[in-house]
């Protein structure tokens, strides 16, 4: 399993609609549409334990309750084999048009798990046990979404990371994330 990179080529092989620009912190907070995600970062790092990684049970919705509407809460399967949706906020029930919770990203992505840009970045922040920002774009039958977004993995007592909450705000069209960045 190989996690995903911003390497030139790397991403290269058959292409989903998803792409994604992963930030270092530093970056995703300079970046005007990362302060409600920021925040949810701060959160998650208050949580944390000796491990570095927060446990599942620490992120009560109390937490995170004003951030509900843009979260996703996702159940790691297999050490990232798979992930199944837990539970959406409002925002992102709108963003993919339907509740999904109860799928598995298997069910929804269109290509092979292991050539999905969209499973990579997820299987990354399992594995290195840390915080993904990133900017995304999504290309829908001609439609173009953009969004700033943050994985932030969630532990058992013993340390495995057994889920992610995702949280992610649309973009002002008239953003562009490559521009601002690059």
């Amino acid at each position: 399993m190989q996690p995903w990179t911003n390497k030139p080529g790397a991403n290269a092989q058959p292409a989903d609609s998803f792409d994604f620009r992963r930030l270092s912190i530093d970056e995703g907070r300079r970046h005007p549409a990362f302060a409600l995600i920021g925040e949810s970062y701060d959160i998650w790092r208050t949580l944390a334990t000796a491990a570095g990684v927060p446990l599942s049970s620490a992120a009560r919705p109390t937490v995170f309750a004003r951030l509900l509407p843009f979260t996703a809460w996702m159940t790691v399967i297999d050490d990232g084999a798979d992930f199944e949706w837990v539970s959406l906020g409002d925002l992102q029930v709108n963003h993919f048009g339907r509740d999904i919770a109860g799928l598995r990203m298997s069910e929804v992505v269109e290509v092979p798990m292991d050539s999905s840009r969209l499973v990579a970045v997820h299987r990354t922040a399992v594995l290195e046990r840390d915080a993904v920002f990133l900017l995304a774009h999504l290309d829908d039958q001609g439609t173009h979404y953009e969004w700033a977004g943050v994985l932030l993995p969630l532990a058992d007592a013993a340390g495995r990371v057994t889920d992610l909450l995702g949280v992610s705000k649309s973009l002002n069209r008239l953003e562009r994330p490559r521009d601002a960045l690059d």
